[in-house]
């Protein structure tokens, strides 16, 4: 089943895993890999993955994939799929391309019986203080993980759900923006793509991070759109679009260093 594993989730994109998880999300889940977050990483005799995940606390996670569909259970606060099942599916992305053997999870491993007897009963207060900064996570509490959320959701039409997200998008408008952000990315239209992705460039980049160690505060802007679009293009071949927009993520000041580097070269020689 390893073999089946490794063949299903390689053929992963990072948009497949964007339109599952949502780009920020995705985004905070490659740092907590990169961090080396996820510890003992391991697949079920089904396929699964399930691994040991640090964060404010230590979580079970636990990623499916059956036909392409991502599904995944983390013992962590935030429904839906969060960035400790990201960091899992990246880590085991990572072992894969280093050539890393991922060991197979016997019938008795801790974390699948912990996944199993989780029903959220007792724990509708909690809070996980991993995603206190989380735009998309702030205010989403265990109770929200519960199947009666999908059953409710299940059980309406589509119209009625549609109603219900433009409620959502109307009291949070950074739902809004998200979704138009992948309305036009899906648009498939290189013009099109080319001149969200440009559009994005510019409000990433139009306040400066910046970081005081002293007092532990900063701004760190969000290029995760960017990255999604830029990754975007070049899935549909267009790398040369991909490079002319990369440079438009550098400073005009940098440009200049650059051209003054190339003209001393050229009468050095």
């Amino acid at each position: 089943m390893g073999k089946r594993a490794k063949k299903d989730f390689e053929n992963l994109s990072w948009f497949d895993l964007e339109s599952w998880a949502g780009s920020k999300i995705v985004s905070r889940g490659k740092s907590y890999q990169r961090g080396k977050a996820v510890r003992e990483l391991a697949i079920t005799d089904s396929g699964e993955l399930v691994a040991w995940v640090d964060g404010s606390t230590t979580y079970v996670t636990k990623v499916s994939l059956d036909k392409g569909d991502l599904s995944s259970f983390c013992s962590c606060s935030y429904y839906g799929a969060c960035k400790h099942a990201v960091a899992v599916i990246l880590e085991y992305l990572d072992c894969i391309e280093n050539g890393k053997d991922v060991p197979i999870a016997g019938k008795d491993d801790e974390r699948l019986i912990l996944a199993e007897s989780d029903t959220d009963d007792s724990d509708d207060d909690l809070y996980d203080t991993d995603y206190e900064n989380d735009d998309a996570g702030a205010g989403v509490a265990r109770a929200s993980k519960e199947p009666g959320v999908h059953g409710y959701l299940q059980g309406k039409s589509k119209e009625e759900l549609l109603s219900l997200v433009n409620g959502v998008m109307a009291r949070h408008p950074e739902v809004r923006e998200e979704l138009d952000f992948k309305s036009r990315i899906a648009q498939g239209k290189p013009s099109a793509l080319i001149k969200t992705v440009a559009k994005e460039i510019a409000k990433a980049s139009s306040e400066p991070g910046w970081r005081n160690h002293w007092k532990h505060t900063g701004f760190t802007p969000d290029y995760s759109r960017v990255q999604s679009g830029l990754q975007k293009l070049l899935d549909e071949g267009h790398a040369d679009e991909v490079v002319g927009l990369g440079e438009k993520l550098f400073p005009p000041e940098l440009h200049r260093l650059n051209s003054q580097m190339m003209k001393e070269r050229l009468v050095a020689r």
